[in-house]
């Protein structure tokens, strides 16, 4: 009896330690599995993920095979989102994607900025057409390039003229009839002085001037040429002669602005007037 007892002590004894190290082996591989997940999360393994294309993942940084676009982090956007109500994240490639810029809150004063179409243009009464009072020939260019500056009374072309050759000589001839009159009857004649005075009104209109006629009173000699002088201060804008050409009365050969004072004309919007200043 004793042997029967021992035998089924032992054999119960056997049970217990079969269901102890069972019960220790279950446990010890759910705290392996629980350490496990606990490396994984300390690890914080990454997935990186296309916006455009979630399917294409990776477990490092790169490119969107398909879209070419930087993969960003899975799970980033989510995160920040739960932890802030209200606000919506957006990676930099999200934000480029939906055009969207930001800007830093700062305080300042609040205006209204108008963005229109403009550009640069002469003033009117900063702007002189140079044309020529008769007809003739260019003889020689004083400013021959576009974009030079003239001061006023700065010679600007020399001009061959028949027409110029006779308003001198009949000048000339004027105040030698009078002269011849004076000498003859040692008078003066109206008739004479009202010449005269016609064909020194003529040299003005083309263009002589007082020291000009002066000059030609002297000598006596009709100048073959005439010189134009820059009647203002300012830029060649055109140039439209080039030496040897013939030009007829009236013809456009420079055009000259004043560039210190310029107009910036805008088109603006009806409605965007009223904020103008």
């Amino acid at each position: 009896m004793t042997q029967k007892n021992n035998q089924r002590y032992n054999m119960r004894i056997i049970k217990i330690l079969i269901i102890l190290t069972t019960v220790l082996i279950f446990f010890s591989a759910i705290n392996c599995g629980t350490d496990d997940g606990n490396d994984t999360a300390t690890r914080g393994e990454v997935i990186y993920y296309c916006p455009m294309h979630p399917e294409v993942q990776s477990n490092k940084p790169g490119v969107c095979p398909i879209c070419h676009m930087d993969l960003v982090i899975q799970g980033s956007d989510n995160e920040m989102e739960e932890h802030l109500d209200g606000v919506v994240s957006m990676s930099d490639n999200k934000l480029i994607l939906a055009n969207i810029s930001t800007v830093k809150v700062v305080k300042e004063k609040l205006s209204n900025f108008i963005t229109s179409y403009s550009y640069l243009d002469f003033a009117e009464e900063n702007r002189k057409l140079i044309t020529t009072r008769f007809n003739g020939r260019i003889e020689k260019l004083f400013v021959d390039k576009t974009g030079e500056y003239v001061k006023r009374g700065e010679p600007l072309f020399e001009i061959y003229s028949p027409d110029l050759v006779q308003a001198q000589n009949d000048y000339l001839i004027a105040l030698g009839n009078k002269e011849s009159l004076r000498l003859i009857s040692n008078t003066e004649n109206k008739s004479e002085n009202t010449l005269i005075k016609s064909a020194r009104n003529k040299l003005h209109l083309f263009g002589i001037t007082d020291a000009q006629i002066t000059k030609l009173e002297e000598t006596g000699e009709a100048q073959l040429t005439s010189t134009y002088h820059s009647p203002i201060n300012g830029t060649v804008i055109e140039k439209k002669i080039q030496e040897g050409m013939y030009v007829n009365e009236g013809s456009v050969v420079y055009d000259i602005a004043d560039l210190s004072t310029l107009w910036n004309i805008s088109e603006v919007f009806e409605n965007d007037l009223g904020q103008i200043k």
